[in-house]
């Protein structure tokens, strides 16, 4: 082995430990989604929606508390409330999101932000989930769309806490949301009690409806729709609506006898 090659190995051998004056973190790939949700400016959107839930102008802005929870779902670290408080410690995680420490939220804050929401915000949070939609048409520029109407069963049977659940059809006590997705995405949601089957009330032909119109008025007005669903909405009354949209619609059925007939 070269002399020069023998130093340049020396080198890169670890001799020593010690105290850095440096914010370090574990969690440095945050980094990039902080900027990204800045880069979107959802916060700002957020913020037009939801600006109201904060009553006075001591506590954190909304949309900073957004980006903390935005930044705790994506880390995946931790699923308990209380890991807010061990976040509101740590300079390096802090930085990494780009905040302050003083402008990081304790576990208290973040329950008392959720302890603000009604069921009166539900049509903001659908609201935003559109334009959020809007924005990734206008960039893919799609000639069809296709849309998937489902029902996602969701168990609590585990939560100590269970208000408001109710059995679904899969034995579990839960909720049963309907929502409306494009590219594995939810474009449009409602979460619903675990009793509310796929067909119920009038939820379907008012989602459709209003997913269309938004397409329309907001995208193009000549797009090809294409709605695909599942026999949980075989309802000769949604086709009709489905007809009256001018869409075009994929629902699967039981093969009854009769259509059997037909189709040979």
């Amino acid at each position: 082995m070269s002399k020069c090659r023998k130093e340049n190995t020396k080198k890169r051998i670890i001799n020593k430990f010690e105290v850095t004056a440096d914010t370090l973190t574990s969690r440095g790939g945050l980094s990039l989604f902080a900027k990204y949700i800045n880069g979107i400016d959802i916060l700002p959107i957020l913020l037009s929606f939801f600006g109201s839930v904060r009553k006075t102008k001591k506590g954190l802005e909304v949309s900073n508390i957004f980006k903390q929870l935005f930044c705790w779902f994506y880390g995946g670290t931790s699923r308990r409330l209380v890991s807010f408080d061990d976040r509101k410690k740590d300079e390096g995680y802090a930085a990494a999101i780009e905040n302050s420490v003083e402008d990081m939220a304790s576990s208290h804050q973040i329950k008392r932000f959720f302890s603000k929401f009604s069921y009166f915000y539900s049509w903001k949070f659908r609201k935003v989930l559109q334009h959020l939609f809007v924005w990734r048409l206008q960039i893919l520029n799609p000639d069809i769309i296709h849309l998937t109407l489902d029902t996602m069963v969701m168990s609590n049977d585990e939560a100590l806490k269970r208000h408001g659940v109710k059995v679904t059809y899969k034995k579990k006590k839960g909720f049963q949301s309907i929502q409306i997705i494009w590219n594995g995405k939810i474009v449009d949601a409602i979460f619903r009690s675990g009793d509310k089957h796929s067909n119920y009330g009038r939820d379907v032909k008012l989602m459709v409806t209003n997913i269309v119109n938004v397409i329309r008025k907001r995208y193009r007005k000549d797009v090809t729709i294409i709605l695909s669903t599942d026999s949980g909405f075989f309802d000769e009354k949604n086709f009709a609506v489905f007809d009256k949209l001018g869409i075009g619609f994929v629902c699967t059925g039981k093969m009854y006898d009769d259509v059997k007939e037909y189709v040979k």
